[in-house]
Parts: C-alpha cells; structure tokens; sequence
C-alpha cells in the first residue's frame, strides 16, 4: 500500500546505478528534459526511496555491489512500474542477461555503452513527458483576460 507521505512526495524517475559519474550525467540530463529525479547508489537504497517516494519510472542498473539489480528487481515483482534495466553485462551474455531481467520484471533493456538522446527517447517512449509539478506553469489553469469576459 503506497502511503499519502509516498503521494505527496512523488516525483518522475528513481536511478539506480552505483557509478557516481553516470547517475549524475544520466540525472542532469533528465533533469534537463523536465523530469524530476531521485537517486541511489543500490538496490537497498531503492527500496528505501521507494518507502516513502512514489515514481513513475525506475531505471537501474544491473550489477551493483551490494544489492544488485537482479536481487532489486526480485524484490519488485508484482509491481506495475516500468523499469528499464541498463548494464555492461549484456554484452558479456547477449542472451542470459537480459532474459534473466525481464524475467524478474524489467519492461526495457538498454546495453552500456548508450548515448543519452538513446536513453531520453526510451524514457519519453516509456512514461511520456515529465509530470508537471504542483504550482509550476504546466499544471496551472490558462490566465483568463478580465477585458473578454461577459
């Protein structure tokens, strides 16, 4: 059951990966695009997000020291999120991999290295634009014009 503190604090995307340089590359650009971010540096650390922050999308990486993302995603299962799965190691085994991840729960796939207009458009063609936080210009109702009105 997701709690009214997990609602409150919802917010677009939770990375998973525990190399620092690209959570944070992948997180600016992101960020960039409008989508609103939150990070962790493993599979425990997720779970502790996800607690108390509501996501529409989670992407992470597969093997992490700590709890992994297999062990993640296992722990996920049920769940209706869209994750994407990102790792070096599908291409050390094209084939066990990435079926192993979807197996457990991962709806996308995307082999390291990938270039980032790659990542964005698999992100926009998974959850659609960035959700428009309370009070920001997206989400308020258009100004009317006191002169038109009858």
């Amino acid at each position: 059951m997701i709690s009214s503190a997990a609602i409150a604090n919802a917010c677009d995307i939770l990375l998973v990966d525990d190399e620092p340089v690209i959570r944070n590359v992948l997180a600016l650009a992101l960020q960039r695009e409008g989508y609103s971010v939150r990070s962790a540096t493993d599979g425990r650390q997720a779970l502790a997000v996800l607690a108390w922050q509501t996501v529409r999308l989670i992407v992470t990486d597969i093997f992490m020291p700590g709890t992994d993302g297999f062990e993640f995603l296992t722990q996920l299962r049920g769940h209706s999120l869209p994750i994407i799965a990102v790792s070096g190691g599908f291409a050390v085994d094209a084939d066990l991999y990435p079926r192993v991840a979807r197996h457990l729960g991962a709806t996308h796939l995307l082999a390291k290295p990938f270039g980032l207009q790659e990542f964005l458009a698999l992100v926009r063609a998974t959850i659609g634009a960035p959700a428009a936080a309370p009070g920001s210009a997206a989400s308020l109702p258009p100004p009317t014009n006191p002169s038109t009105s009858t």
